[in-house]
Formats: C-alpha cells, sequence, structure tokens
C-alpha cells in the first residue's frame, strides 16, 4: 500500500501517515498530544516538545483538534487546538512551535496552498487569515460582521487563487484573489463542517454539513447537488464526523458519522 493510500485511511481516524511513519492525535491529558509510529502503527512515541515563547513546553495536555498535512511537504504539520490556538513542525514532530498572532482561541480549519507552502488559511472565529510568509504574520482577508464563526476552509489545487470558506451559519464563500474579495456562492441550512476540492478535477467540490449531509458541485459553486439519498438507509449517516477523500483514485470517499463508516466510490452517486 502507498503512502497516500495509508494517509487516506490513517487519516479518518485522527491519523496521519507519512513517509514510512504516522502521527495520530490524542485528547487533553498526560496520555493525549501527537504521537509517531515508524512500524505502520504496530508502537508509539510521543511528538510533543514546543519551543515558544508561550511557556507551552508540551502538547500532551492540549486540547488538539485536528492535524493537517502541507501537501507539497510531508514533514510540515499544521495542529489546531481549542483554546491554544495554533501548533506547527517542519520536522515531521520533533519539535513545534506557534505563530505569534495565533497562540490563543479555537482555530476550526486550515488550508495550505499546495502551489506555495509558505501560504496558509486559517479559519480563526469569524475571520478568515491569511499568511504569506511561512506564519510569521497573518492578515485578515475576511471579517463576517454578524459575527458568524467560519468553520472550514480550502484552496483549488489547479487555481489558488480560488480560495472556498464555510461557516456555521451555512453559507459557501468563495475568494477568486487569494482572499482580496468574497462572494456568497451557496446557503445549506445547517453549519458547514468541511470543504473538500477535487485534487483530480478542482471544479468539483465536496460540502458536508453537520446534520444535513453531502453536497457536490461540478462547476465550482455555480449548482449544487445532494448526495444524500445513498446515505438516508443508514440510521445517522447524516450526522457527520469526518470526510476523507482518496487521493489515488477519483470519487473515492470515506465518511464517518454517527452510523459509522460510509464509502463511496463513485463521488457520493451511491454509498
Amino acid at each position: 500500500m502507498s503512502n497516500k493510500k495509508n494517509l487516506f485511511y490513517l487519516t479518518l481516524a485522527l491519523t496521519v501517515f507519512l513517509a514510512g511513519c504516522s502521527l495520530r492525535l490524542g485528547n487533553s491529558g498526560p496520555e493525549a498530544g501527537v504521537y509517531k509510529s515508524f512500524d505502520k502503527g504496530e508502537t508509539w512515541g510521543g511528538k510533543n516538545r514546543v519551543i515558544a515563547s508561550s511557556g507551552i513546553g508540551n502538547l500532551a495536555f492540549l486540547n488538539i483538534v485536528d492535524l493537517y498535512e502541507d501537501p507539497s511537504d510531508n514533514k510540515a504539520l499544521y495542529a489546531t487546538t481549542q483554546t491554544n490556538g495554533l501548533f506547527y513542525t517542519y520536522n515531521g514532530g520533533d519539535s513545534w512551535q506557534q505563530p505569534a498572532q495565533l497562540t490563543a482561541g479555537f482555530l476550526k480549519s486550515i488550508a495550505v496552498d499546495p502551489k506555495d507552502r509558505c501560504t496558509i488559511y486559517v479559519a480563526a472565529t469569524n475571520k478568515v487569515l491569511k499568511t504569506i510568509d511561512c506564519n510569521r504574520s497573518y492578515v485578515e482577508v475576511y471579517v463576517d460582521s454578524r459575527p458568524i464563526a467560519v468553520s472550514s476552509v480550502a484552496v483549488d489545487g489547479f487555481n489558488n487563487n480560488v480560495i472556498y470558506a464555510g461557516s456555521e451559519g451555512g453559507e459557501i464563500l468563495k475568494s477568486t484573489n487569494a482572499g482580496g474579495s468574497w462572494a456568497t456562492i451557496n446557503r445549506f441550512n445547517n453549519p458547514v463542517r468541511k470543504i473538500i476540492v477535487d485534487p483530480f478535477d478542482t471544479r468539483t467540490i465536496y460540502v458536508a454539513t453537520e446534520k444535513k449531509g453531502i453536497f457536490r458541485s461540478d462547476n465550482g459553486g455555480v449548482t449544487w447537488r445532494d448526495l444524500n439519498d445513498g446515505l438516508k438507509p443508514f440510521s445517522g449517516g447524516l450526522d457527520y464526523r469526518n470526510l476523507i477523500i482518496d487521493q489515488n483514485s477519483q470519487g473515492n470517499l470515506l465518511l464517518a458519522t454517527r452510523y459509522g463508516i460510509i464509502r463511496t466510490a463513485d463521488g457520493g452517486r451511491t454509498w
């Protein structure tokens, strides 16, 4: 099985496989944090040392929400937390740092530009923040005035000027100038939990909502269709937990729900 195949299946369990090793997340507590395996999960070792001016010396006592991998560098990882902002590593977890501007708060989503590893978008409260200098400085590129929290961000891997953001209010926002301006392209009647841009055809976008299922656009968000008829036979199949796309096989996704793990091999037409 290739490294990307392992990444696909292990990330669903909040584990990331990279270059012959894998990392996974724990909850807060003395046995929590980030763990790394060099033998496909047989044994694990903690990778929680933090180099930071904030005084936090260990990830093991933090509530880590998710782990993101730079698509162009498998040693570059980003860990979002519920109350302590963002942590990142450029050496596969051997040491972690924090951006000076993101040392507190609940960060719900990160998207690294596939064509420029130093350009990163972060969903932070009701804002989308952006860095173009590898975490040295961040600027606001979107602010919801209501305020409604931004819950997901994604970058188009073909045209990296196209950025998508989803909100707790159910909106899907799109920027075609790398965050310079935004337009609402759709509203779902449920909080958006995840946006995935298909790596095989970036005109195809998948949106996961909290309790209303999965939606798909094949034209960059102009029109949408729900993919839920095949999910309804599964009790709890519309209650979202996670959505993962296979980077090696077009149309192949895994959806974690209250029912369990559900798979599609045809882009959501059947599950």
